[in-house]
């Protein structure tokens, strides 16, 4: 399990560019927590994504009520299936269950 939570951060540390900051304050295997949204609230930005796991309804309950966002994917891995430009890496594809909106990290930072 634990290198898949390892994949799943080092795809997410990839996204990061001019436009989009990716800073993964907490992660680890298990449910998602009602600690996990506390952590969410206290931090600025912040979007708590599950991987394989449902969150219960009471920590949506509480996600709801102190306006943190929880994003669910499933995560499909097929050790038997290889990538033919690195035969070593393994396959992961995600299958969002949601949208995303991004917003600038600077502010009066224009688009164009």
């Amino acid at each position: 399990m634990g290198g898949s939570l390892e994949a799943i951060k080092a795809s997410l540390e990839k996204l990061r560019n001019d436009e989009i900051k990716v800073n993964i304050i907490h992660s680890g295997v298990g449910g998602i927590t009602q600690s996990d949204v506390e952590l969410a609230r206290a931090s600025e930005n912040s979007v708590i994504l599950g991987f394989n796991i449902r969150p219960t309804g009471e920590v949506k309950e509480k996600a709801k009520e102190s306006g943190v966002e929880i994003k669910t994917y499933n995560v499909i891995y097929n050790p038997n299936r290889r990538r033919q430009s690195d035969p070593k890496r393994p396959n992961v594809a995600c299958n969002p269950r949601g949208a995303a909106r991004t917003s600038p990290s600077t502010p009066g930072h224009q688009r164009s």
